[in-house]
């Protein structure tokens, strides 16, 4: 069962399926830092905070909590994958086999069932 969301958030909810055909609801809106344009300011700004908003929103311009101006900084994105990892035994797991380039038209076995060795025949 799905979590109740308010209806002025769907528009920034997707459902998606992972790799393994699991249901999932992701979050595609992004997510801003406020802090303090000043010095009069609460706790709350003065550390910093966090507001999901739309790209297309405008800026904040004051504190939700004190009414001090604040200014919108620049923070590094997240940058995980929902994507399964390509390791060793996520391969095998998934009855994959991965091969790696040893020499031109030579390629070695790294991971799963399958030959040892593959050769370009042509070469």
């Amino acid at each position: 069962m799905e979590p109740a969301i308010p209806r002025s958030q769907v528009d920034w909810i997707r459902k998606s399926d992972d790799s393994y055909g699991n249901k999932a609801l992701v979050m595609t809106m992004p997510i801003y830092e406020y802090q303090a344009a000043g010095e009069n300011c609460c706790d709350h700004c003065r550390s910093a905070f966090d507001v999901m908003q739309k790209i297309a929103d405008e800026p904040l311009k004051l504190c939700p909590q004190c009414h001090a101006p604040v200014r919108r900084k620049i923070s590094r994105p997240n940058l995980s994958s929902p994507a399964p990892s390509l390791s060793k035994e996520n391969i095998e797991k998934h009855g994959l086999t991965q091969f790696k380039k040893v020499e031109k038209g030579v390629y070695e076995k790294t991971a799963g069932k399958g030959p040892d060795i593959i050769t370009d025949s042509k070469i």
